[in-house]
């Protein structure tokens, strides 16, 4: 018997394990075989000519190719620019250069400017990619060029052949003005086609222009028009002369250095109170709102290069194309800084059947848009809200002030019916971003040093006074930076002067937490629920309106430091409970830490708004999501509103020193105003109710008693016996004394209740304030009678 060949044993062993897996066993022999090798060769690229060369490949990249083009482009409209000239010294292009002349005349020119702009397009393009034409830029051109010839043959017979013709054959056909009506209607049709020019737009440009060229004259003829640059010092109501405003101004200064020695600020009620203007004294004090034309500056014009967008796009589309994504932009919308990009997500075939591309894959390709596209960061929305489609923000070159008039001119500002409606900025899409602060019902402001915090509490607080009365509106400002919120010292709606002192913050929240209990109190007692029901049942008896009150805090981390506990707990409380007595918060602060903007507080402020910060955890710990480390500063923002899950991008509205100017101003000039006879009051015509009148007398309490004759610039009558001894039966009964109590029980003014209790100081009849507190113990009242006691 032969032995087995040399590996036929081997070779049985593997026919043996192969058997069953025909398919494997097909591969491996064919992978084995030179045909199997052939099979995989000829269908790979050839990279070979089939002489065996290289096939030849230009050298100049897409870039250099374009820029050569520009350099030949301008080089050649300047040749024909000088041939046009002097033609006799261009042999070889003299005759088509006499040629164009006498048929275009002097519209030849326009033939090497158009090279010499296109070259130099060419040369200063951003980007490899040029844009088509589109047939409605060529034929908008073609009727420019077309009604250039026609004009120049009519100024001057500089149109040529062709001008001439078009000119005579619509002169014997229609006339002389039917051919200017139809060489007008070159020049709009050719505008609109070229720069896809809406019909109305022009119009809306003459009027514009009109309007600014009539601001810029503001004294030229007397009663007519107005300025918009110079603040407004007065409504129109009757000019008082100056020895009558002297006493007032007097007594304003008396009133206001009386606050800084106490260590919390007086209100200004009386002063409302008594400085309305002269003809409405009879039905109590009247405020009349500012225009908003000559506070806030206009919107200004923005110019939007399609061109550039469509480039984008495109390059949008080729970039993700070539990382093996397929998407198309279906829509594109600029907003003031960025610009929003509406993706359509393609198809891909995968083993012989189509699927769409996943959204994830669009939105891990941030990094890649924003080096394809130059840009500083790119924010992928992945999907739009309520849309189908994915939405990349891309950064403006060039970003767009949003100014406070634009969106308070707007109609979803105007629409809005809240007392307290602000105006936040403009969206994405151009759209104005308007809230409700009664519905938020409190707001939370954070970002980074210069990310917009300080412009945003600007812009709320002019639109409020833009919008608000004092009987309307009163705020407590918050500044313990002494920086922004102080120009508004001396306006009518503060309940006291900007508080700038960090130890006096927590009495303010103390005494707003008071205010609030005392309003939960009386709609108790009227039988209502919310402060809008309280001031409806007002108006239908005629009684005084509860005003809102507004808190402004500038820096919460400042407060946060020195009194933690304390601020914590007070604004807590207030977020909780003060919604339903028209009391709203709104805290700014620079530093988004978790020890700054607590979880407790946190969880009361739904409504935030987010500027650029350093990192993704300070965005998390204002909105519990990245996203506002990729702002851009400057007032770019994201607002997460309360009934939204997700936050909305924004550019903040932009107010301008000038603009508090002018508003503070004029609620100065109509506080400042003088007062109308004292026999012409009407008791109980206060701008505020009660409400607004029952807190800010720790001032007052704790300056001593002063003499009649030694109160600054005070001209007022001595306060008559019956109206003491009204005062000295009220502290009797209520067995202890405040400025608040007089103002509520007398329905007096500020000034006149603080005269009173410095009298009953003066007498003996009550004592000096208690510390921490506004109200004064009883000491010659103690007995029955109602004289001082020896």
């Amino acid at each position: 018997m032969e032995p087995p060949a040399r590996g036929a044993g081997r070779q049985e062993i593997r026919e043996a394990v192969t058997v069953g897996r025909p398919k494997k066993r097909a591969v491996a022999e064919r992978r084995r075989t030179k045909g199997g090798t052939r099979e995989r060769t000829s269908g790979a690229r050839r990279t070979t000519s089939p002489k065996g060369h290289p096939r030849w490949r230009p050298s100049l990249t897409r870039d250099q190719q374009l820029d050569l083009l520009g350099l030949i482009l301008f080089v050649a409209g300047i040749l024909v620019a000088l041939g046009l000239l002097a033609p006799h010294r261009m042999p070889a292009l003299g005759p088509l250069l006499l040629g164009l002349i006498h048929g275009l005349g002097g519209g030849a020119f326009a033939f090497p400017l158009g090279l010499i702009a296109g070259g130099a397009w060419l040369l200063v393009r951003r980007s490899a990619q040029v844009p088509r034409p589109r047939p409605s830029f060529l034929l908008g051109l073609l009727l420019l060029y077309g009604s250039l010839l026609m004009a120049l043959d009519r100024l001057g017979g500089l149109g040529g052949a062709i001008g001439a013709a078009l000119v005579q054959g619509l002169t014997e056909n229609l006339g002389p003005i039917g051919a200017w009506l139809v060489l007008l209607g070159m020049v709009w049709a050719g505008l609109m086609g070229t720069f896809r020019l809406s019909p109305e737009r022009p119009l809306e440009w003459a009027i514009r222009g009109l309007r600014r060229l009539r601001s810029l004259l503001p004294d030229r003829s007397a009663g007519e028009g107005f300025s918009i640059r110079p603040p407004r010092q007065a409504e129109p109501v009757a000019s008082p002369s100056p020895p009558d405003r002297s006493p007032r101004i007097l007594g304003e200064a008396e009133i206001q250095e009386a606050p800084e020695a106490a260590g919390i600020a007086e209100p200004l009620e009386d002063r409302e109170e008594s400085e309305a203007p002269l003809q409405i004294a009879p039905e109590g004090p009247k405020w009349t709102l500012p225009r908003l034309e000559e506070i806030l500056d206009p919107e200004e014009e923005v110019e939007i290069d399609e061109a550039d967008l469509r480039e984008k796009a495109h390059i949008i589309e080729e970039t993700l194309r070539s990382l093996g994504v397929e998407a198309r932009v279906v829509e594109v919308q600029r907003g003031p800084t960025v610009t929003l990009f509406g993706l359509e997500p393609g198809q891909i075939s995968r083993g012989g059947r189509s699927t769409r591309v996943k959204v994830g894959q669009i939105a891990a390709l941030a990094d890649d848009l924003a080096l394809a596209l130059s840009a500083r960061t790119v924010r992928v929305l992945a999907p739009i809200p309520g849309r189908g489609l994915v939405g990349i923000e891309v950064p403006n070159e060039r970003a767009a002030r949003v100014r406070l008039r634009e969106v308070m001119e707007s109609e979803a500002y105007r629409s809005m019916a809240s007392p307290l409606r602000l105006p936040l900025g403009q969206t994405v899409s151009g759209e104005p971003l308007v809230a409700d602060l009664t519905a938020m019902p409190h707001l939370l402001i954070a970002g980074a040093t210069g990310s917009g915090k300080s412009v945003a509490l600007n812009a709320i607080l002019v639109s409020l006074l833009c919008t608000c009365t004092p009987d309307d509106l009163r705020l407590i400002l918050i500044d313990p930076k002494r920086v922004e919120l102080t120009p508004y010292n001396g306006i009518p709606h503060l309940w006291t002067p900007v508080v700038v002192e960090i130890e006096k913050v927590p009495r303010v929240l103390q005494e707003a937490m008071r205010e609030m209990e005392r309003r939960y109190r009386l709609f108790a007692a009227v039988g209502v629920r919310h402060i809008a029901d309280y001031n409806r049942r007002a108006e239908e008896r005629g009684e005084p309106r509860m005003p809102y009150l507004v808190i402004v805090v500038d820096e919460l981390a400042d407060l946060m430091i020195t009194a933690p506990e304390e601020t914590e707990r007070r604004i807590t409380r207030l977020a909780q409970m003060a919604r339903a007595t028209g009391i709203h918060l709104v805290i700014a602060t620079q530093r988004p830490s978790v020890d700054v903007v607590t979880g407790l507080i946190k969880a009361n402020f739904p409504a935030r708004i987010a500027f650029a910060v350093a990192s993704s955890v300070d965005s998390r710990v204002i909105l519990d999501m990245p996203g506002a480390e990729t702002l851009l500063g400057r007032g770019d923002m994201l607002f997460l509103a309360p009934d939204q899950g997700q936050p909305i991008r924004a550019q903040g509205c932009f107010v301008s020193d000038e603009e508090i100017r002018r508003i503070v101003t004029y609620w100065k000039g109509i506080r400042g105003l003088p007062r109308p006879a004292p026999g012409r009051e009407r008791q109980g015509a206060l701008p505020t109710p009660p409400s607004a009148r029952s807190k800010p007398e720790e001032a007052t309490a704790s300056r001593a008693p002063v003499p009649a004759g030694e109160r600054t610039g005070e001209v007022e009558e001595e306060p008559d016996e019956v109206l003491l001894q009204r005062a000295i039966e009220v502290v009797r009964l209520h067995r202890r004394a405040s400025i608040s109590l007089l103002q509520r029980k007398l329905r007096i003014g500020y000034n006149r209740a603080a005269r009173l209790i410095d009298l009953m100081e003066a007498r003996g009849l009550i004592g000096p304030p208690e510390e921490g507190s506004r109200w004064r113990g009883l000491e010659g009242l103690n007995s029955s009678s109602g004289a001082p006691s020896d």
